[in-house]
């Protein structure tokens, strides 16, 4: 017989739980299993799922769920194709309000399951007959939002008896009490015990700003894809900080005309002529499968200055190869690009860790400035104090009021602990995500 006390057992499933309040489940407390839009999806089914097969979740006992973005609709989705009962609570106008909202980011559903055959396929699931709670093609972020939207509207149509969705019902948890908060929060909703699971889905808080400086957040219409950042008719500095997936991200979104796919699929065309072309980009796409596969089991100092070293030995093998890449890249970098100086800077001695996709063609990007232009972008080690305006204007605004505008930066540096200015017109902040833990709550055996 399912007893629902199993989910405080699975070592999967008690990661999430929320300390002292019982049935309290919150998707951010662990995020190994990845932030990226397929994984946030499968957390939720694969939750889902263990919870009814626990007895946690029945036509009896009803799901909760805070959130109505990926997550938080694919586990509702999930519940119901189980008949389980399901309420979306949410502060927004519409559900998946972020990407709505975000006009200026490409989502592709399989590029960053590159190098495997599967990362050519602009839908998800990629095979006919593969399940996925949402299914979507590659779009701007706003129009892969309608297509989700889409789906979620059908189903409260035909599931209107078990699905409610609520609306700017905001579910605020403050930062300072962030776990008296939680406690409270599960004996406000469930005060007369008609939900068997509360699940937070409520998305990963991330770093874009350093007070008094605000930046543009991932999910935020920015102008990073404009010709020259949107500064073409004069030169521009502009700093990436983080060095992490996100950063990478922008990194390319302003150096590259095409979408990053589209880009890695023109590179393997240029070299694909050749046996010795051929042999570079296998031992490339080998190289990087098994290091993907160390960084899953460990992801220590060790795994990622193995990988730095991994690229630089690539790009010196062959080098009549490494310059028909680069010089593939380098027609396609963004109009203006040259009057950009870029600064990729870093806390720690190596770049953290990224896609493969991403990372790839960071390593090449920088290879090609090195060459074309002897600039080095990586700066490693460096942690910014302080951002403060160089010319009069609200740095605290809007993301909008700063783009353009010279700041002046103060970074230490963590090796020497040694100080200095640096002056820059754009400033893309990417210092991960800020996601307190909370430990499980004790069950009464």
């Amino acid at each position: 017989m399912a007893d629902w006390r199993n989910i405080y057992k699975d070592p999967w499933t008690k990661k999430f739980a929320v300390k002292k309040s019982p049935l309290f489940f919150d998707l951010n407390n662990d995020i190994q299993d990845g932030i990226d839009i397929e994984s946030r999806m499968r957390s939720a089914e694969r939750f889902v799922n263990k919870a009814i097969e626990y007895g946690a979740l029945s036509n009896r006992r009803q799901l909760l769920v805070i959130g109505a973005g990926v997550a938080g609709v694919s586990a509702a989705i999930t519940a119901l194709k189980h008949h389980v009962p399901v309420t979306i609570k949410d502060g927004a106008r519409a559900a998946f309000d972020l990407q709505k909202r975000c006009k200026t980011r490409w989502l592709h559903p399989n590029q960053y399951k590159w190098p495997a055959p599967e990362y050519e396929h602009n839908q998800y699931p990629w095979l006919p007959g593969l399940a996925a709670p949402l299914t979507w093609r590659a779009a701007h972020s706003h129009r892969v939002a309608l297509q989700w939207n889409k789906q979620l509207n059908s189903l409260r149509k035909s599931r209107r008896n078990l699905l409610t969705v609520q609306y700017r019902t905001p579910v605020r948890i403050d930062e300072p009490t962030l776990l008296e908060s939680y406690i409270k929060l599960a004996h406000e909703l469930n005060s007369d015990e008609q939900f068997g699971i509360i699940l937070a889905c409520m998305g990963t808080p991330e770093k874009a700003s350093l007070k008094p400086f605000r930046g543009y957040r991932f999910w935020e219409s920015d102008r990073l894809r404009e010709p020259g950042c949107g500064l073409s008719d004069k030169s521009a500095s502009v700093l990436i900080s983080g060095g992490g997936d996100g950063a990478q991200q922008d990194l390319l979104r302003i150096a590259l005309k095409p979408h990053p796919l589209k880009m890695i699929l023109r590179l393997k065309k240029t070299i694909d002529h050749t046996a010795a072309g051929r042999q570079w980009w296998d031992r490339l796409e080998s190289g990087i499968t098994r290091m993907n596969r160390r960084a899953a089991t460990s992801l220590s100092p060790a795994t990622l200055r193995d990988l730095a070293n991994f690229y630089d030995s690539i790009f010196r093998q062959n080098p009549s190869i490494v310059s028909d890449l680069r010089e593939t890249l380098q027609d396609a970098l963004c109009p203006h690009f040259e009057r950009l100086q870029i600064t990729f800077s870093f806390q720690f001695p190596h770049v953290p860790w990224g896609y493969p996709l991403n990372r790839f063609l960071v390593e090449l990007l920088r290879n090609s400035i090195m060459e074309r232009f002897q600039h080095e972008i990586y700066k490693p080690n460096l942690k910014i104090e302080l951002i403060k305006p160089h010319h009069r204007h609200r740095c605290d605004k809007s993301a909008a009021d700063c783009y353009g505008r010279s700041h002046e930066i103060h970074f230490r540096n963590l090796v020497n602990n040694s100080e200095f200015n640096g002056y820059y017109h754009i400033i893309v902040i990417r210092h991960g995500l800020n996601l307190p833990r909370l430990d499980m709550p004790h069950v009464a055996a």
